[in-house]
C-alpha cells in the first residue's frame, strides 16, 4: 500500500490523531487506573514473579501455576513488571499511557489503510467519527488489561498482511514484520494462537489461490466456493468442539488443558457473557445444546447492548453500531458481485476484513467466555474499516447513477 505521505490531508489527520490521543489520556487518567480482577488475580502476581526471578523465563514458568497461560501471557506480564520497576506504585499510569499509544497507533494505521485504499476524504471523515463514537474503544483505556495493547498488535499484523495482498513494494519487510509482531502476540495473550492461525491461512490464500493477481471472475468463483465450503466445515467444527466441551478429558495434550477444563465448566453452565445473567443460555444437555451455546457466544460478540448497560452506554452503542453494521453488510455483499463489483484493491481489503473479523470472533467464541464484550475490541478496527469500505462503494454507486 502507498504511504500516508501521498495524502494531502495527512496533516489534518495527524492533528486529529494527536487530539484524540490527548482526549483518551485525559479521560483515562480521570477514571483510572482501574486494576481489573484478572490483573489482580493473575497478571500482577505473574509480573511480581518475573521481578522475583530477574525476568528469567525458565524460572518464571517453572514456578508459576498453570504454566501454559502464564507462558502465553509472558510479554503482558513483562510489561506490567517493567512498569512496576520504573514507576513503583504509579505503575498503572504507565499502562494507561501504553494503552493510549496503542490507540494512537491503531488510529494511524486505520487512516493509512482508508486513504491508500479509497482516496476518499469522506471515508477518512467517517473512520475518524467512528473512532470518536466507539464507546468500546474508550472504555478499556483506563483498565489495566492487555486487550488494548493486543488490539494494536493484531491490527498491525492485519495492516502488514493487507500490504502483502495489495503487492506492496516492501513485501519482504512486510513478511519480517508479520513474523516478528505475530511472535510478540503469541506470547502476549493466549489469543495469539488464533492470530498465528489467521496469519498462516491468510498468507496461504495468497500463494495457493493467488488472490493478489485474481481477476473479478476468479474472485467470484473463489468466494462462492469458500462460502459453500464453510457451510460444511463450520458445523463439523462446532460439533467437535461441543463434544470436547462435554468431555474435556479427551484433550490429549497437557498444553492449555487447565484452560480447557475451565472453559468447559463455564459452557456447561450456559454462560454467554460472564457476570451478565440476562445473557445466559440454559445449561446444555446434549451436543446440539452445547452448539447453541457456542453460536450464542459468537452472536454475543456482536451485541449492540445488554440489559446491564447504562442508558448512555446503550445509546452510544446504537449510534456507533447501527451504521457500522449496515455498511459492513453492504460491503460484504460486494464480495459476491461478478460484474460491477469493487476494484481489486477494495475487494482484497473487504475480503481480509471479513475473514479477520469472522475468524477471530469464531475462535474466540470457541475458546473463551467474554466479559462485557471485552474480546471484540480485537476486531473493532477491521470492523470500522469494513464499514468505511462499504461507504466508499455506496458513494461510488450513487455517483455512477447521477
Amino acid at each position: 500500500m502507498e504511504t500516508q505521505n501521498t495524502n494531502p490531508y495527512s496533516k489534518i489527520q495527524t492533528g486529529f490523531i494527536i487530539f484524540l490521543g490527548i482526549g483518551w489520556f485525559v479521560l483515562a487518567c480521570k477514571k483510572g487506573p482501574i486494576v481489573a480482577i484478572d490483573t489482580i488475580n493473575h497478571y500482577s502476581p505473574w509480573a511480581d514473579a518475573l521481578i522475583k526471578y530477574n525476568f528469567n523465563i525458565i524460572d518464571y514458568i517453572n514456578n508459576t501455576e498453570g504454566r501454559s497461560v502464564p507462558l502465553l501471557s509472558y510479554f503482558w506480564a513483562f510489561t506490567i513488571a517493567l512498569n512496576k520497576l520504573l514507576l513503583g506504585e504509579n505503575w498503572g499510569y504507565g499502562i494507561i499511557t501504553l494503552n493510549v499509544l496503542a490507540g494512537v497507533l491503531n488510529a494511524t494505521l486505520l487512516f493509512n489503510i482508508t486513504w491508500s485504499t479509497t482516496k476518499n476524504p469522506a471515508c477518512s471523515i467517517f473512520a475518524g467519527l467512528a473512532l470518536v463514537l466507539c464507546y468500546d474503544i474508550h472504555q478499556w483505556m483506563p483498565l489495566i488489561l492487555g486487550d488494548t495493547l493486543y488490539s494494536a498488535i493484531s491490527f498491525s499484523v492485519f495492516f502488514l498482511i493487507l500490504s502483502v495482498y495489495q503487492q506492496s513494494s516492501n513485501t519482504q519487510k512486510c513478511f519480517v514484520g508479520i513474523a516478528a509482531i505475530t511472535g510478540v502476540g503469541l506470547f502476549f495473550r493466549h489469543a495469539g494462537l488464533i492470530l498465528l492461525l489467521f496469519v498462516i491461512l491468510s498468507l496461504l490464500l495468497i500463494f495457493v489461490f493467488e488472490l493478489r493477481a485474481a481477476n473479478a471472475t476468479k474472485r467470484h468463483r473463489f468466494i462462492r466456493r469458500l462460502a459453500l465450503s464453510l457451510c460444511l466445515i463450520l458445523p463439523a467444527v462446532i460439533l467437535c468442539h461441543s463434544y470436547v466441551m462435554f468431555h474435556p478429558e479427551v484433550w490429549p495434550f497437557p498444553f492449555l488443558k487447565n484452560w480447557l477444563f475451565m472453559i468447559s465448566q463455564l459452557c456447561k453452565q450456559g454462560i454467554i457473557i460472564y457476570a451478565r445473567p440476562e445473557t445466559y443460555h440454559f445449561p446444555p444437555s446434549n451436543l446440539l445444546d452445547m452448539a447453541l451455546v457456542t453460536l450464542n457466544k459468537l452472536a454475543a460478540l456482536f451485541y449492540i447492548s445488554v440489559k446491564a448497560f447504562s442508558l448512555r452506554h446503550t445509546l452510544g452503542n446504537y449510534i456507533f453500531f447501527l451504521p457500522v453494521y449496515a455498511l459492513s453488510i453492504f460491503s460484504i455483499v460486494q464480495l459476491f458481485k461478478k460484474e460491477n463489483g469493487p476494484s481489486s484493491s477494495i475487494w482484497q481489503a473487504i475480503f481480509l476484513c471479513v475473514f479477520y473479523i469472522f475468524f477471530i470472533a469464531f475462535f474466540t467464541a470457541l475458546n473463551n467466555v467474554d466479559f462485557d464484550l471485552r474480546y471484540r475490541v480485537y476486531f473493532l478496527l477491521p470492523l470500522v474499516l469494513l464499514a468505511t469500505l462499504g461507504l466508499h462503494e455506496l458513494v461510488n454507486k450513487f455517483s455512477k447513477k447521477i
